[in-house]
């Protein structure tokens, strides 16, 4: 059940899921697709990047302001966007019909999703600390050590003029709300998808991207201006994702 936000006069706010619901598309027998860290009763939250994420060759990625797990996948946020990977492991091997050894052979593959043309001067605010921490080797300081927090909530405020992006988990799931000014349109937000091999909408009204080892489904958008309720959809155009508002209210736009 959702929890409305209590908007002040003239602000419009736009609440939407983030990968409600994600779909592992095993490729072949044999192959399991996982999240390199999430386990069923891990509590959701996001680590902050102090330092400690590199890419494939050793290169600090200051970029990333946190990661974190979702329901069956990794994800990676920035400025620019979020990132999600899948992991495929090939677990068994068949061998004259019969289930062989356990193998070694570990494929990765990420889902880029990069806003277009955000401002280049949204703030990063991270929100309700958490207990839990991690301590990371890092040769670069003088300690040789970075502490990492978890924390339950990362907000990019500014991400477009007059809107603010907000990030958070609701039921293990990660989610996402758009917060605009009254000024602002919805059209203006707009993000491209990178790595998909397929991006459409279903008849139920969600959007689902496929790859080639699994189908995020993100549920029908859900909108609402002035605490009333306004039917939204996903529009696709390409690999670029936007919103569809039907009935909105021009009059609204000004401030009183």
């Amino acid at each position: 059940m959702l929890n409305l936000f209590q908007y002040s006069r003239g602000l419009k706010s736009f609440r939407f899921f983030l990968l409600s619901a994600v779909t592992a598309v095993l490729s072949s027998h044999g192959q399991e697709v996982y999240s390199n860290h999430w386990t069923p009763n891990q509590e959701s939250g996001f680590w902050k990047n102090n330092g400690q994420c590199h890419d494939q060759l050793g290169r600090e990625r200051n970029d990333i302001i946190a990661y974190g797990s979702g329901n069956g996948f990794d994800f990676h946020l920035s400025k620019d966007g979020i990132s999600y990977q899948t992991l495929l492991r090939d677990s068994l091997n068949l061998q004259d019909g019969r289930i062989g050894e356990e193998s070694d052979s570990l494929h990765f593959y990420r889902l880029d999703a990069r806003w277009v043309n955000p401002s280049t001067k949204s703030e990063i605010v991270f929100v309700d600390l958490q207990k839990e921490y991690n301590t990371f080797c890092h040769p670069r300081l003088s300690d040789g050590m970075v502490v990492s927090h978890k924390y339950g909530e990362v907000q990019l405020k500014g991400l477009y003029e007059g809107i603010d992006l907000k990030y958070y988990f609701n039921d293990g799931l990660l989610e996402y709300d758009f917060i605009l000014e009254y000024w602002k349109s919805p059209s203006s937000i707009q993000w491209s998808i990178e790595g998909a091999e397929e991006i459409r909408v279903s008849e139920e009204g969600n959007l689902v991207i496929t790859t080639p080892f699994s189908t995020f489904e993100e549920q029908k958008p859900i909108a609402y201006q002035d605490n009333q309720s306004i039917k939204v959809n996903w529009v696709v155009n390409g690999n670029i994702i936007g919103f569809e508002m039907e009935h909105w209210d021009q009059s609204k736009n000004s401030c009183h």
